[in-house]
């Protein structure tokens, strides 16, 4: 209802996950105490009112999450609308530190973001997952946003190539720019973000090698370069897997299959006591598996199918506990099944 921008001391709106359906009200952008409001998960929908993007009362404001709604638009649900006004955008939440708009139907080029991440410098968590914005991320954006530790643009119809300005995020965790047309080169640079815990780049268009710098992200616990069968966008890497990688000792996921990667599996892989999920497959690896595999004894899921590998499976593999998803024959002629 209307009547709630009147709430003046209202500090937390909690409305996630209802029934809600229809527009935002603009009397919302009248809550001058308001720190949190959440909103995802309903059924709300039509463009967000010009009043909240330019509000001068919200300067209290601190988590704004509108994910998982229908917005911008209408009331057509049978066609994506119109983007939002993204260009004036923020200019008085100067203490928003969590901006959660995933899973919308915003669209348009993204050009507003240099505006964005000028008005917003306190951000720590973005999510603008899954909506259909159209054109390339501005390096100002990476250069603004240096507290930023949280950010999820995949599947949201970006495209072109990561700026190397992306190693300036050095409180950055959580990235993830899946399942979008990002071309080019993984940039070195990406190795300064050294807080990085998650680093999902999966289903785009990358070529290149993989970066020796990337063994500098020591607290990494996934990481994903591989290509999903159900994407439009095949990761085109090539070049050997760096050795660099056995540094990463938190790794608990590895997933390169369905690349073009070649050369040995690197024996350095046996560093990584954390990993529990190595996917290799189809690629062109070739030469022996590496003994050393064996020392990640966590491993429960181990693929290096349709690779040039050759040789003998070592037989420490069958000291590996029992596992469906890692089948060695270790029968009395030797081991020799994967």
């Amino acid at each position: 209802p209307t009547e709630m921008g009147h709430l003046n001391a209202l500090g937390e709106l909690h409305l996630q996950n209802n029934d809600l359906l229809g527009p935002i009200p603009s009397e919302m952008g009248l809550m001058q105490s308001l720190r949190i409001w959440n909103m995802s998960h309903n059924h709300v929908f039509d463009k967000i009112p010009s009043s909240l993007w330019r509000s001068k009362s919200l300067q209290s404001l601190e988590l704004l999450d509108l994910s998982h709604n229908l917005l911008t638009g209408s009331g057509d649900f049978g066609r994506v609308p119109a983007y939002a006004d993204f260009y004036s955008f923020g200019y008085s939440w100067k203490k928003l530190t969590s901006l959660r708009l995933g899973n919308n139907f915003f669209r348009g080029k993204i050009d507003w973001f240099p505006t964005l991440s000028s008005n917003l410098r306190h951000l720590e968590e973005l999510d603008l997952s899954s909506n259909y914005f159209t054109g390339t991320i501005s390096k100002d954006f990476f250069l603004d946003l240096t507290d930023l530790k949280f950010l999820d643009m995949s599947r949201s119809g970006v495209s072109g190539s990561l700026p190397t300005e992306i190693g300036m995020l050095g409180q950055l965790q959580f990235l993830d720019m899946s399942s979008n047309l990002v071309t080019g080169a993984i940039p070195s640079e990406i190795g300064q973000i050294e807080q990085l815990l998650h680093l999902r780049l999966e289903s785009t268009k990358l070529v290149g090698t993989i970066p020796t710098d990337i063994g500098k992200l020591k607290q990494l616990q996934i990481l994903r370069l591989d290509h999903e069968d159900t994407s439009q966008y095949p990761n085109y890497l090539s070049g050997s897997i760096p050795t660099e990688i056995g540094m990463m000792t938190n790794l608990q996921q590895l997933r390169l299959n369905r690349n073009f990667l070649a050369g040995p599996i690197p024996k350095e892989i046996g560093e990584l006591r954390q990993l529990d999920f190595l996917d290799l497959g189809v690629n062109f690896l070739s030469g022996f598996i590496p003994t050393e595999i064996r020392n990640a004894n966590g491993l429960e899921h181990l693929d290096i199918q349709n690779n040039r590998l050759t040789g003998s499976i070592p037989f420490s593999f069958c000291e590996m506990d029992p596992n469906p998803y890692i089948r060695v024959d270790c029968g009395p002629f030797g081991v020799h099944g994967i």
